[in-house]
């Protein structure tokens, strides 16, 4: 399968009214990244990736256990087991789900890298994180929380050495 091909119409289609100005990328207060440009766009086609990623370790589960169940049944009772031949034709069919699966992901991954402006998973593959699912979580607690970079509210200390100060001026 060519994913190019698979990915361009999407591409070609879509509306990039979705996009935040490019100006909104780095916020001037601070230096920092904006960490809600397009996040529209991170969540839409990184909730398809996850999902993805889902479907692909759920199929691969399904596929390892079926595989072992025929071969169990193959040691067991051999080639002319009826249930052997029951058992290697489900394996078979869920090593097909896992192709599919595994096909699926890797289109959706060249579409959010295409697409978002971030790198699934900043293009690593972790023995502990294979797909990326748990990257793609801690990014969105990551732009979910709210950056403070001072207290939010002034504490009553803060609040007695203000009024304080402003006393001082009106006396002064």
């Amino acid at each position: 399968m060519n994913i190019v091909d698979a990915i361009a119409p999407i591409i070609e289609n879509w509306d990039i009214e979705a996009f935040d100005d490019e100006a909104r990328r780095i916020n001037p207060a601070t230096g920092e990244e904006n960490q809600y440009f397009n996040i529209g766009i991170f969540y839409q086609l990184g909730s398809m990736v996850d999902q993805a990623a889902f479907n692909l370790s759920s199929a691969k589960e399904r596929w390892d256990k079926a595989d072992a169940a025929a071969a169990d049944e193959l040691e067991r009772n051999g080639r002319d087991s009826s249930q052997w031949v029951i058992l290697s034709a489900r394996a078979a069919q869920q090593e097909a789900h896992h192709a599919n699966a595994r096909c699926l992901y890797e289109v959706q991954v060249a579409l959010f890298n295409s697409v978002s402006g971030w790198t699934w998973a900043s293009g690593k593959q972790l023995k502990s994180d294979p797909y990326g699912r748990k990257w793609y979580a801690d990014e969105k607690e990551r732009r979910q929380a709210r950056r403070v970079n001072q207290p939010e509210a002034p504490t009553k200390d803060d609040i007695k050495a203000r009024k304080a100060e402003m006393m001082a001026r009106l006396a002064g």
